[in-house]
């Protein structure tokens, strides 16, 4: 069957031709036939146009949902982070004043296992200069 010859009134494959050279939903709608096959055919071209829409709808629903459990790790990360260096300046405001510049060293980092190594730093630091050799090493 060649599908680009033009259509000729009253030739049984023109539905068939327009079913295959139909590129739009719109297009789907405006075949009219008789044929019961081309009939079924359009509806199933129909399930699939709808299939792929349901499809990209779920992908688009599932990436959200996906960046939304990234950003609230990330968030969980954050104050995970906060807590423990707020652990690490109470245990250094034992052994005397904190340094400013300390203070938002300890604040800003985010690595969690910086922070715990700190901590154990930190307990174990006979004094400050002690506890900012450590961390400097």
């Amino acid at each position: 069957m060649e599908l680009n010859k033009p259509l000729r009134d009253g030739d049984a494959m023109n539905d068939w031709i327009q079913l295959f050279n139909t590129e739009t939903m719109e297009g789907l709608d405006m075949i009219r036939t008789k044929n019961a096959g081309v009939a079924e055919a359009v509806e199933v071209v129909r399930r699939m146009s709808l299939g792929r829409i349901v499809r990209e709808t779920y992908e688009s629903y599932m990436k959200a949902k996906m960046d939304r459990r990234a950003e609230d790790e990330f968030v969980r990360n954050e104050g995970r982070a906060e807590g423990r260096a707020m652990y690490i300046l109470q245990v250094l405001k034992g052994l005397g004043d904190v340094p400013q510049a300390m203070q938002e060293r300890i604040l800003a980092e985010r690595n969690l296992d910086t922070l715990d190594t700190w901590f154990e730093m930190a307990m174990n630091a006979s004094d400050l200069r002690e506890f900012e050799r450590n961390i400097n090493q």
